[in-house]
């Protein structure tokens, strides 16, 4: 048998009503916004395909020589 800090918590929350885990996560979930996250994404993407030189100067560089380039 094992044990750790997670698995006590969420003991602990269920104990005190905090509900099941999935609820848990759907509650978290609920509030997160994929759309926001998908922009910052594709922006950090964007980022790392500046093979070609090209910088719109995002301040999410991974190399500052590419940024300093233009």
């Amino acid at each position: 048998m094992t044990a750790s800090k997670e698995g006590g918590f969420y003991s602990l929350i269920s104990l005190h009503g905090g509900g099941s885990p999935e609820a848990m996560r759907m509650s978290a979930v609920r509030n997160y916004d994929i759309d926001r996250q998908k922009e910052h994404i594709l922006q950090k993407l964007a980022c790392f395909a500046k093979l070609d030189g090209t910088c719109k100067r995002c301040e999410t560089c991974v190399n500052d020589e590419l940024c300093e380039q233009e």
